[in-house]
């Protein structure tokens, strides 16, 4: 019985809360559909921060801010991030993962 409640004890304090960071894509007033399932993908590693970005983002990032899941947004408006190029994007989400020391990198999967 000791042992197990050890054992118990131990995988307790070995789990890592997850957090999450989503590289979302929008329209410039809205997440898109795939996003907004991404997030939902997402759900058991919370909290899960929403990366927005682009030239004239911030209508798309406080819509961001009120969907269902989304716990944090953090937006950058910057015309180079509006093609989704990754050369331009790497080293944002590097940046932003490293101070935020998020779990896990996600983004959307479509064809939008």
């Amino acid at each position: 019985m000791h042992a197990v409640r050890r054992a118990a004890q131990r995988s307790f304090c070995s789990r890592r809360h997850a957090s999450t960071l989503i590289v979302a894509e929008h329209d410039g007033v809205k997440l898109t559909e795939s996003t907004l399932a991404a997030i939902t993908a997402c759900a058991a590693m919370k909290p899960i921060t929403l990366l927005v970005g682009g030239s004239a983002c911030k209508a798309a990032a406080e819509a961001a801010g009120k969907a269902s899941g989304v716990d944090s947004v953090t937006y950058v408006e910057a015309s180079s991030l509006d093609h989704g190029v990754a050369e331009e994007w790497a080293p944002l989400v590097v940046d932003l993962a490293k101070k935020g020391g998020y779990t896990h990198i996600a983004g959307e999967s479509g064809a939008e």
